[in-house]
């Protein structure tokens, strides 16, 4: 590290290969103009240069290392070429002026706090080539709206979009098989979620405070929901559960104000403590599964719609639906059983209610069934 209060411009020598560790670290360097002969920028090197407003790093540079402009906080702009195979962690850590960057396809990870806490970054283009997403990699991004993940991600580390506010759009891609502890914690405009069936874990406060989340589709792989995992998520309106589920740890769905139901699709999973806490929720279970007796988080109604007294009134065509306690059921139609589209045709609340399908006569084949909502 060298002594540069009061150095703001640098002339380099045209034979530099390697920007060695801290060499400027907390100069105040206003631009930065690497010679393209520079190979390596050294880890911490220009870290707390809180005067550098943009960064152009030259063809040629295959390493950016750990924590190398961390804490920039003037830094607007960083241009990142192709050449570079490998960004340290920490490297944009509290970049708060920086907006957007473009990772080169030659980066295969986002390292771990990569962009922790760029307060006002608004987008991040991420090639195709990237496998993985660190451990608090868009922490604290408080004004990213949406972030495209590529189909190649297997990995998303804990806490990678904690407290990002504004998030309203992300896929998790199909090879990634565990949702770390605190991953969307307090992502707090992110309505939808797809689980894919690849992710066996749901970890620790993984969507918590998330107080807009509507819609979770949950995979056919999931076996644990760990504790706190869906906590105040205060519009979350029902839940299916798939059959491979086997442990919900405690208060995984507590203070779900909005939760009116919750499917379980497979026998009764393991349970913790206070799963459902301050939710007004009733539980459902499918016939044939077991293990009810000793389950400890309420009573699980049995859902088992009927249809019945089919009847027929011109283009119309009716029946009645039996509703377990009142449950909400979908009545969904389609023309073609060989290669069905299903769509919904009616809603039934009551615990039995009657539907008629008003255009039932524009088709002359017709099929119905019954699912939750």
């Amino acid at each position: 590290m060298v002594q540069c209060y009061g150095l703001t411009n640098i002339a380099y020598g045209n034979g530099l290969t390697i920007i060695s560790d801290e060499a400027f670290s907390g100069c105040p360097i206003t631009t930065l103009a690497l010679p393209d002969t520079v190979k390596s920028i050294g880890p911490g090197a220009f870290n707390f240069c809180q005067q550098l407003a943009g960064a152009q790093i030259p063809y040629g540079v295959t390493n950016i290392g750990s924590s190398a402009f961390s804490r920039c906080s003037q830094l607007r702009s960083v241009t990142i070429p192709e050449s570079v195979k490998t960004i340290g962690e920490y490297a944009f850590y509290e970049c708060g002026r920086l907006t957007f960057v473009a990772i080169p396809r030659s980066v295969t990870r986002i390292e771990n706090y990569l962009f922790c806490n760029c307060d006002e970054l608004l987008g991040v283009a991420l090639p195709s080539t990237i496998t993985s997403i660190g451990l608090h990699a868009f922490d604290g991004c408080i004004v990213l709206p949406e972030v495209t993940l590529p189909s190649g991600v297997t990995n998303i580390g804990a806490a990678a979009f904690l407290s990002c506010y504004q998030l309203t759009g992300l896929t998790i891609p199909n090879g990634v098989t565990s949702i770390g502890s605190e991953t969307f914690h307090g992502c707090s405009k992110l309505e939808s979620i797809v689980i894919p069936n690849g992710v066996t874990t749901i970890g620790t406060f993984a969507f918590a405070d998330c107080i807009r989340l509507k819609s979770v589709t949950m995979g056919a792989g999931v076996t644990n929901i760990a504790g706190y995992a869906f906590s105040n998520c205060r519009q979350l309106g029902n839940v299916i559960l798939p059959k491979s589920v086997r442990s919900i740890d405690g208060s995984a769905f507590s203070s779900c104000t909005n939760l009116s139901a919750v499917y379980f699709q497979g026998n009764a999973p393991l349970v913790g403590s206070s799963v459902f806490q301050n939710d007004t929720v009733t539980l459902y279970r499918l016939p044939g599964t077991s293990g009810w007796d000793a389950f400890t988080q309420g009573v699980a109604v049995l859902w088992d719609p009927k249809a019945s007294g089919l009847r027929t009134q011109g283009n119309q065509f009716g029946f009645t639906v039996s509703v377990p306690d009142g449950a909400t059921i979908v009545v969904e139609a389609c023309t073609n059983l060989a290669d069905p589209v299903w769509f919904p045709v009616g809603t039934n609340t009551t615990e039995a209610t009657h539907f008629n399908d008003t255009q039932a006569g524009i088709s002359p084949t017709r099929f119905y069934r019954l699912r939750s909502p």
